[in-house]
């Protein structure tokens, strides 16, 4: 919609909706919007990060949640807890 509506998404906006999809659970949702994110070539941070493990955990695939964790650290992103 917002893409629809001319307003460019930002990390913060990504970031929303990854933190609706972790905690709704849906997972797929969330990672096909980090992998927007990416493709709009929007550098995740480490809120967006955690939003995507957060995701991961809820839905209890924690093989998931330790390969987004080794690839924010991978991306030089430093886990902030």
């Amino acid at each position: 919609e917002m893409f629809v509506a001319g307003v460019a998404p930002n990390v913060i906006s990504y970031t929303a909706i990854l933190h609706a999809c972790a905690r709704g659970g849906d997972l797929n949702v969330a990672e096909r919007g980090f992998e927007s994110m990416r493709a709009n070539r929007i550098q995740p941070n480490v809120v967006s990060y955690c939003a995507l493990i957060q995701a991961c955990v809820r839905s209890g695939d924690l093989e998931r949640a330790g390969k987004w964790f080794n690839e924010m650290r991978a991306q030089g992103v430093k886990p902030n807890a």
